[in-house]
């Protein structure tokens, strides 16, 4: 199928920093408590589903349609409301034979950023750029433009943009995927930030990308926070999606492993973030009621919608010399009822978690026989919904 030929050449897509180490495996491995739901048949269809991004009260993403005038199918961009069908977000470009897909919206809205690529008769890409368009004053998107001629490259992939506005110096910033020279590894990810005149600056490097693809990019603004999936960070299998955080010292964190299950043995791809309701999209091509089985020929990408929700780890160890507790029991308890939620009992290693909602408060609970019961609270802030919440519980023969 020649469209899953691009679609695998883009996914298959200098500041200070640090030396990396990715998460021990085990910790990554252990689900955390997110709820993930496929969508309904209004987003998924038959053809690969990509690339979703929410902005207000619609979903934006990439999918694939029957160009009759062609006899092929191209791809599109699309929006939708929850339950609504899927509109096309903009008219066909009005060259013939070219595909739009990937989009990235300001955060004011003012502007689309959108990837447009060539195919030749056996399905291989030889052309891949990123325009975008400004709103006009009606409110309505104006002409198309091509970005400058340091991103487009000959002979070069560029796709999959991304904005957003970095803290320490106001400037929004444009990241998006290359095999253009002077990367680490096959696709990699690239950022330019934009001048206050509008000029785009010089593209560079990002320091956590691989000798592997590194594609997808999605950066939260408030957070500072990109997420992106890689194929050579420690992973479940496939692409996994990870994160780094950019702090005013101009450094990138170590990525991390956003673990199950956002991250599964398969390919997790296009994570995006839409804070005020707390949700996550992203693709996967993972077995679901719509494709149960395994089987390559089976799966295709369809589109997920996650709700975050903080995870609270707890570990057990013996006060007397700190080594690890196993068989004891854990309950949490929601401060203001008074209601047990969810508990452990005599639990095999010294290791339980639960999933908490943002800006509510905890008790736990741990009690093991011999041993003096630990009570302790714990309050969940709205952010950092990524950043599990950490106790050590150390027990006192009694």
């Amino acid at each position: 199928m020649p469209k899953i030929v691009f679609i695998l050449q883009l996914l298959l897509p200098f500041y200070a920093f640090g030396q990396y180490g990715d998460a021990p495996i085990l910790e990554y491995q252990r689900p955390c408590h997110h709820e993930v739901v496929l969508l309904g048949d209004n987003i998924n269809s038959d053809a690969p589903n990509l690339a979703p991004v929410r902005y207000g009260g619609k979903l934006y993403f990439s999918s694939y349609v029957f160009d009759g005038k062609h006899g092929k199918k191209v791809g599109r961009v699309f929006s939708a409301l929850s339950e609504g069908p899927p509109l096309p977000f903009e008219k066909a470009p009005k060259e013939p034979g070219l595909n739009m897909a990937y989009t990235a919206i300001t955060i004011l809205g003012r502007r689309v950023y959108y990837t447009v690529y060539r195919e030749d008769d056996k399905g291989k890409v030889t052309k891949s750029e990123i325009r975008y368009r400004d709103k006009n004053y009606h409110g309505k998107w104006g002409p198309s433009s091509r970005l400058p001629k340091a991103f487009g490259l000959s002979g070069c992939i560029a796709a999959q943009p991304a904005t957003g506005i970095f803290r320490h110096n106001r400037k929004e910033v444009l990241f998006f995927v290359s095999d253009r020279a002077g990367g680490k590894g096959k696709l990699d990810i690239w950022a330019s930030e934009i001048e206050r005149d509008g000029t785009f600056g010089k593209p560079y490097n990002l320091p956590f990308n691989t000798a592997e693809d590194d594609v997808s990019p999605y950066f939260d603004i408030e957070s500072q926070t990109l997420f992106f999936s890689s194929k050579g960070h420690r992973s479940l299998g496939g692409f996994d999606v990870f994160r780094s955080h950019f702090d005013p010292g101009k450094k990138w964190s170590a990525p991390k492993n956003l673990g199950r299950p956002i991250n599964s043995y398969f390919d997790d791809l296009f994570f995006t973030y839409h804070g005020s309701t707390n949700e996550s999209y992203f693709s996967s091509d993972r077995p679901n009621n719509t494709c149960p089985e395994a089987s390559p020929r089976c799966r295709d990408f369809d589109i997920y919608r996650v709700y975050l929700k903080p995870t609270l780890k707890v570990y057990m160890y013996n006060k007397s010399d700190n080594s690890s507790l196993a068989g004891c029991n854990v309950e949490l308890a929601d401060t203001e009822t008074g209601e047990v939620l969810r508990t452990y009992l005599d639990i095999e290693g010294n290791f339980a978690s639960f999933g908490l909602e943002p800006g509510k408060s905890y008790q736990i609970i741990v009690s093991k026989e011999g041993y003096y019961p630990f009570f302790g609270g714990v309050n969940v802030g709205r952010k950092n919904v990524f950043r599990p919440v950490l106790r050590e519980v150390y027990l006192q023969k009694m």
